[in-house]
């Protein structure tokens, strides 16, 4: 006999992966794995609030627009909840290693404190098994005191708004400031001063992704989302904070952007 529990599952994984593949405007992406979320004094009965948790912070992931999701199947993934759910340690080698099996480049885990209300969200780089991001979600209000293990459309907007922020605070560390043109006409900009240079990395023939960021509003959040507007290419670093890039792809986009008085970022372009 299928257990409703395990059809829940199934359901959110069918889900995911239909979402993900009708997103557009999106640049490249990085793979994340979204390991089981756990509870610690909770009883089984609230398993279920776990996996209504982790299916909001999936719903953030897909709508930065930024993220390839990878899901397992689901006996594997309930095989691992229930060894996750046994582990002291929030995130191990274990869980890292469970990240590389599936090709993920990061892990998002989530626990729950159930004395205090506090869901903690961490994200973790699966190469060199260091947190990158995190933060906390209290659910105090509507967990605690609900007391039934079913997440109210407060819980799983508050989930939401915490893992967007987390996300906003992550993607914002990996971008750098376009200064102004510095090769330029009317119909077209070829070349831009960067902010950025040696110490952050930059190396000539580094392929960036230029772009603006808008927000869209989706079910009363207000969700930060990328628009590419060009390819380019590092032609010479200046110093430790400057940099000059070149045109590749998209120039008189660029033009565009810059006429629109767009706060423009760059980027370092994964493939």
């Amino acid at each position: 006999m299928v257990r409703p529990f395990f059809m829940l599952k199934v359901g959110l994984s069918s889900l995911l992966i239909l979402f993900a593949s009708t997103l557009s405007a999106q640049i490249s992406k990085n793979s994340i794995w979204v390991a089981p979320f756990t509870h610690d004094t909770l009883g089984k009965k609230y398993d279920q609030y776990m996996v209504d948790c982790r299916g909001a912070a999936l719903r953030a992931l897909l709508a930065s627009g930024r993220f390839s999701v990878v899901d397992r199947d689901a006996i594997k993934e309930l095989e691992s909840e229930r060894q996750l759910q046994k582990s002291e340690s929030f995130i191990d080698g274990k869980v890292v290693e469970q990240g590389r099996a599936v090709g993920a480049e990061y892990i998002l885990t989530g626990k729950m404190n159930g004395k205090t209300g506090l869901l903690s969200l961490e994200i973790t780089s699966v190469e060199t098994a260091v947190k990158v991001e995190g933060g906390e979600c209290n659910l105090k209000e509507g967990f605690i005191s609900g007391g039934t293990g079913l997440p109210s459309g407060y819980t799983t907007s508050k989930v939401r708004k915490t893992m967007s922020e987390i996300l906003s605070r992550w993607l914002a560390k990996d971008r750098y400031t376009i200064v102004r043109a510095l090769e330029e006409d009317e119909k077209s900009v070829d070349k831009v001063l960067m902010a950025a240079g040696s110490t952050r990395g930059i190396r000539k023939d580094m392929v960036l992704e230029v772009f603006y960021t808008t927000s869209e509003v989706v079910d009363s959040l207000e969700i930060e989302r990328d628009i590419q507007v060009a390819e380019m290419k590092v032609e010479k670093v200046e110093n430790g904070n400057f940099s000059i890039v070149k045109e590749k792809k998209g120039k008189k986009e660029l033009r565009l952007a810059f006429n629109e008085k767009r706060k423009l970022y760059a980027r370092i372009k994964t493939k």
